[in-house]
């Protein structure tokens, strides 16, 4: 089994994707657990999220396997049971993620079982059939299936989760057309699709369409966050814009707590190495490292913000 196989794994909760258009569908009936037992499964499922809270993992994934086993109906429970379990399994070994990958694959596909509307469980069944090998139950047409049954129940996260599909695969054009068509959708009021349509164009190089479809935002929107935090992005990718590019990041780093607030996903570390590029086009070498310094200060484990950072360094000091 390959090492880290899991890593991409993203923990979801209900609501987690903003805006959720409306669900057409028909949850099967299932008779909750009640009395003294429906109490005892919810001090599990809390005890569960306080550990998932802290990163415990482990713990978590132990208490949301008793509620499972207390209210074998719960797809709730089932559906955190193998969250807990994806979560735990990409820092662990590949021989325990051997272990491991079984379960959560049950624990999403019993939580499917219980609740055809559970898209959060399908959600993270598209991605384990996608990244496990096949002699742990991957398969890409199980992932293509989930895929489908997703965009029946929500075309919003039916297309968001075909962006992310296509991404992993390294279909950039198929990632963006899908990605610009959630972003049309009235359910991505945060910009969430939008923002990784205008990612998507970047990292294809096609700063053209990238920046029509910022401008195009900001003339509607002009503090919005996710529209002037992918401005900058652009700018420092490309080198053009610069001016405009260095403002709109400062905009967004002088109020990174609203503009997180928007629902929109940001990255202070991000803010500041963009920043950084920018400076440096700029020849402003002295304002370029203190912006690199803090972003080294807020994500050391970035390996591309470390290696920017010292490569500026060196440069300095010749």
């Amino acid at each position: 089994m390959r090492a880290g196989i899991f890593a991409g794994l993203t923990l979801l909760s209900a609501g987690s994707i903003a805006a959720q258009a409306a669900i057409a569908c028909v949850q099967k009936a299932t008779t909750p657990a009640g009395g003294d037992t429906a109490v005892r499964v919810a001090a599990l499922m809390g005890a569960g999220h306080t550990s998932i809270a802290k990163r415990e993992f482990s713990v978590a994934a132990d208490s949301f396997k008793k509620a499972t086993e207390l209210d074998p109906n719960s797809a709730e429970a089932f559906l955190w049971y193998g969250n807990a379990l994806g979560q735990a399994a990409a820092t662990a070994s590949s021989f325990k993620q051997a272990f491991m990958a079984p379960k959560m694959k049950h624990a999403w596909e019993r939580a499917v079982q219980l609740d055809r509307c559970n898209v959060e469980a399908r959600e993270s069944l598209v991605q384990f059939y996608e990244q496990a090998p096949g002699i742990m139950g991957g398969s890409m047409d199980k992932a293509r299936a989930e895929l489908a049954e997703i965009k029946a129940i929500d075309p919003y996260r039916g297309e968001v989760q075909t962006a992310n599909l296509a991404q992993r695969e390294k279909d950039l054009p198929g990632a963006a057309a899908a990605y610009e068509a959630a972003s049309k959708m009235p359910a991505d009021s945060n910009g969430r699709a939008w923002g990784g349509w205008v990612f998507v164009l970047e990292e294809q190089g096609n700063f053209t369409a990238a920046f029509a479809a910022i401008d195009t935002r900001l003339a509607n929107k002009p503090e919005d966050p996710a529209a002037l935090t992918m401005l900058g992005r652009a700018a420092a990718m490309s080198g053009q814009r610069l001016a405009e590019g260095a403002a709109s990041l400062k905009h967004v780093i002088a109020d990174s707590a609203g503009a997180a607030k928007s629902g929109f996903r940001i990255s202070v570390a991000g803010l500041h190495y963009r920043l950084a590029m920018i400076l440096a086009l700029q020849a402003d070498t002295t304002a370029a490292l203190a912006e690199y310094r803090q972003a080294v200060a807020l994500n050391p484990k970035d390996k591309n913000i470390k290696d920017a950072a010292e490569k500026l360094e060196k440069a300095a000091h010749h």
